[in-house]
């Protein structure tokens, strides 16, 4: 990990983010729900690669 104050752990709280990930050889560290709103989220560990799919995701999400 770089030297910045980012957290080792991603989390995602979009199911269709989630599956992008998945899909492309990411594997989930974590699962739970968050204890204020009751959302659930999947823990990753953040990584170059990680990094590289998330920039992929923003560029092609579709709009809202």
């Amino acid at each position: 990990m770089s030297n910045n104050n980012r957290s080792p752990i991603y989390f995602c709280y979009s199911p269709k983010l989630n599956e992008f990930l998945h899909n492309n050889g990411l594997s989930i560290i974590g699962v739970g729900n968050n204890v204020n709103s009751g959302r659930k989220f999947w823990q990753y560990e953040r990584s170059p690669k990680l990094d590289d799919l998330l920039s992929q995701w923003s560029a092609n999400r579709p709009k809202r």
